[in-house]
């Protein structure tokens, strides 16, 4: 369960990162970002901490 929602956050921003790059209006660029760089940082280091205490992934 957890491992699906991280790979849902992954895929937001690679889509975001994907729509950085393809518009070059850095106003539209922002308000197209779902999900930030320390939005998937914190999640991702949520994921891992549990994974390290036993939670983990599998």
């Amino acid at each position: 369960m957890e491992s699906d929602k991280l790979w849902e956050l992954v895929q937001k921003w690679k889509e975001s990162e994907e729509s950085f790059q393809l518009n070059g209006d850095s106003l539209d660029t922002l308000s197209t970002l779902h999900l930030s760089e320390s939005d998937f940082y914190n999640i991702a280091s949520e994921t891992l901490n549990k994974t390290t205490t036993g939670e983990g992934l599998w």
